[in-house]
This record gives structure tokens, C-alpha cells and sequence, in this order.
């Protein structure tokens, strides 16, 4: 657990509360024991799926598993994914919401690289490249076009966050996972991704597949 978690004296549940739903997903993630200050397990499966209809909390879901990563993993790098920059603002999206609870664990935001760093390493890292330093991070970040994903060609996403999975391409979406792995300074058991969307959309059908447990990525590939 990161020191100023402990300096505040707060768990993740004193901040955020799940619903049903959204305590399903911690559970996948093997973050449900982390909610209350315990352990974090290995993610039962490295790619996950959580659906529902518009205003189901799927974003809420997100950004509160990533508060409870980001305060109880060390050196954690989270990327939270929207088809469109302009798709992360506004008063219903994840940037809004991060600012009410990630300041709670001891969050700051650098608003010229959209990023959160924790820690008390945070200050002297300021000015490194995000995704290296031992200060836990999440990045807000965006693919409108196909040509984006060299953006992170040297990233490292200990858990990948796409939100509205299905407006993105089956092209953005094969090579955002292949930047899914431990990074540096990580000690998150597994790397995982968590994808939610609605059904339709550009993606529905490779959505569709990849969720189908007869199938594997190189077959959705092929």
C-alpha cells in the first residue's frame, strides 16, 4: 500500500462504494479485497467485459477501480481510453468524476498530459515521462483515428480502461493490447484489461467475438 494511503488513514471504501454490479467487476479484477485496505489478487481473466445500458455505471465502475489500484498497487500506470478526447469531459465523464475522488487519496493532475500521479514520489517525477517513475499514474487518452495508437507506441498499461469499447476499431483495439504489460516499477500480480461498452456501434462484432470463449485473439485476427 502506497505511504500517504496510510498517512490519510482512508481505504478505498471510505471513498468510493460500489454497486452490485460494479463489485462484480472488482471481483474479476481481483480487486475486491483491496476495496477494504486487503490484499490484491491476481485478475481471474486477462481480458474483461462489462456491459450494460446507457447510465448503468460502467464509467463510474472504471474510475473507481482504478482508485482502488492506484492507492493500493505501487507503481500501478493505468491508460483510460475514449474513442475522442472530448468524450472524457463534460459533467457525465471520467475526468469529471476523478477530479471529485482522486484528490482524496492524494491524487494530483498535470492537466497538460491528462494525467493523475499518487505517491509521495509524485513531486519529483513531475516531469518524467509519465509511464516511468515509482509514483502510481493513470492517463486520460483518446484514439480518434487509426494513426493515434503510435501515440503509445512505448507505453506500458498495467490495466488497460477502455470505455464505450465498441467505437473503437478492431486495428486500435489489437494493437492498444499489445502495449497491456507489467511495467517497470509495477506490482500488480497481472496485467488485464477491462473493455465496456453498449451493444452496436463500428465494434459490435468483434466485441462479440472476442467475448465468445470458443474463440482466442488470433482467431479474431485471422
Amino acid at each position: 500500500m502506497i505511504d500517504f494511503l496510510k498517512w490519510k488513514q482512508k481505504i478505498p471504501i471510505d471513498i468510493w462504494q460500489p454497486q452490485p454490479k460494479q463489485l462484480k467487476l472488482l471481483e474479476i479484477a481481483g480487486l475486491n479485497k483491496a476495496l477494504y485496505g486487503g490484499q490484491v489478487l491476481p485478475a481471474l481473466c486477462t481480458y474483461i467485459g462489462y456491459g450494460g445500458s446507457a447510465g448503468g455505471g460502467k464509467t463510474e465502475g472504471m474510475v473507481g477501480l482504478a482508485l482502488i489500484a492506484l492507492s493500493q498497487i505501487k507503481g500501478i500506470k493505468i491508460g483510460y481510453f475514449r474513442r475522442t478526447f472530448k468524450e472524457l469531459e463534460g459533467p457525465d465523464g471520467p475526468i469529471e468524476r476523478a477530479y471529485v475522488l482522486y484528490p482524496q487519496i492524494g491524487g494530483k493532475y498535470t492537466k497538460q498530459q491528462h494525467v493523475w500521479r499518487f505517491g509521495e514520489e509524485q513531486s519529483k517525477e513531475r516531469g518524467e515521462d509519465w509511464n516511468e517513475g515509482s509514483a502510481a499514474a493513470l492517463k486520460f487518452c483518446h484514439c480518434q483515428y487509426a494513426s493515434d495508437v503510435h501515440n503509445y507506441q512505448s507505453s506500458a498499461f498495467d490495466i488497460l480502461l477502455i470505455d464505450e469499447a465498441t467505437h473503437f476499431t478492431w486495428d486500435i483495439i489489437s494493437y492498444l493490447m499489445t502495449r497491456v504489460r507489467k511495467s517497470r516499477e509495477s506490482e500488480i500480480p497481472l496485467p488485464f484489461v477491462v473493455m465496456c461498452s453498449n451493444p452496436g456501434g463500428p465494434g459490435h462484432m468483434w466485441y462479440k467475438k472476442i467475448y465468445d470463449i470458443q474463440r482466442t485473439i488470433e482467431e479474431i485476427n485471422k
